[in-house]
């Protein structure tokens, strides 16, 4: 039986194009672009995969790179400077309480919440590899997590991605912006910060860090339920009595109601690091994990893979990592402010 499943399952690639086709599926994109169809890319035109390769790993790494401003720069390295504490509040330098190294239990149960039949990263380590790890391996890897966690280390190749570049729905497919990136990362990555998340979410709830308003990446709450809270709250206003005299008494007749939305463009691609490492320490974070998220954030490669050939590989300087587990939670962290802002 264990030799049947190492040949049939642990053994067999990835279908990168099976996971194109249902993207594609599900954004209702069309494949009218033959691969081997040239495409453009300021004003010149792409031929070779390689050239179109290079072309999205230019245009992502762009988007995600560094916008200084040297005041925020300047108020930033003065707030880390003189608020940052000697040792960690939380523990003290001793490891203990939320920062305490991670159990073998807490290591069993995300293991057991890890989704199978998923698309590996450039170490190609599948998450049905760490699903039926034997003993031994099992103990180097928990060894190796505690040590990252214990030494707020994160090695390079848990920072590496490979993107594949999807065709959106109802664009060009010709150019090369009409087409948003899948980031394939580390599944050890992945694993070590669903361990960090489960406390770093609890934390979060302890401190009600994140606005009751805040709906989004939380669990038991979503989107459309706020919706049709809203839309309830607007037909029961519409359903009111009309007004029988000036400035009546307010809520007590038919009311009228204005929406305002907004869109905060490439909002993930535009998250400077020193301002988060300095929001997290404002929300009182325990340092150890404002470490270990710094180097997590610090120094991200990637390279774009486009039929099977790849582009050279590229630094990404600002932004949360698209694929990341730990992504979702600390945007909500980075953007708290907003509600009382707005």
């Amino acid at each position: 039986m264990l030799s049947e499943l190492v040949e049939t399952t642990l053994n067999k690639p990835a279908s990168l194009g099976r996971v194109s086709k249902i993207l594609k599926k599900w954004d209702g994109a069309s494949d009218d672009h033959r691969p081997g169809e040239a495409m453009t890319y300021n004003g010149r035109l792409l031929a070779s995969d390689k050239e179109k390769a290079t072309a999205f790993i230019q245009t992502y790494a762009h988007v995600s790179r560094q916008v200084r401003a040297p005041k925020l720069d300047k108020e930033a390295k003065h707030k880390w400077t003189h608020n940052r504490p000697s040792s960690c509040r939380e523990c003290h330098g001793r490891r203990c309480n939320s920062c305490s190294e991670f159990t073998p239990e807490e290591l069993q149960r995300q293991l057991q919440k890890l989704h199978l039949k998923k698309a590996p990263g450039p170490d190609g380590i599948a998450n049905e590899h760490l699903r039926h790890l034997g003993p031994t391996a099992q103990r180097t890897l928990f060894d190796l997590i505690n040590a990252s966690w214990r030494e707020s280390s994160v090695p390079h190749e848990w920072k590496n991605a490979n993107i594949i570049p999807i065709p959106i729905s109802g664009k060009d497919k010709r150019m090369v912006t009409s087409y948003r990136p899948i980031a394939l990362t580390s599944h050890v990555s992945k694993l070590v910060e669903r361990l960090i998340l489960a406390r770093l979410t609890l934390i979060a709830e302890e401190k009600k860090l994140i606005p009751a308003e805040q709906v989004g990446f939380r669990a038991g709450r979503s989107v459309e339920d706020s919706l049709g809270r809203l839309v309830q709250q607007v037909q029961d206003g519409w359903n009111r009595p009309k007004a029988r005299r000036k400035n009546p008494e307010e809520g007590s007749c038919a009311q009228k109601y204005v929406l305002l939305a907004f869109d905060f463009s490439r909002a993930y691609d535009t998250v400077d690091h020193r301002l988060l490492r300095v929001r997290l320490l404002e929300q009182d974070i325990p340092l150890c994990f404002i470490t270990w998220i710094w180097q997590f954030l610090r120094d991200r490669r990637a390279r774009v893979e486009l039929n099977g050939t790849y582009s050279d590989v590229r630094a990404f300087r600002a932004g949360l990592p698209q694929g990341s587990v730990l992504s979702p939670t600390l945007f909500l962290l980075w953007s708290a402010p907003l509600v009382a802002a707005l």
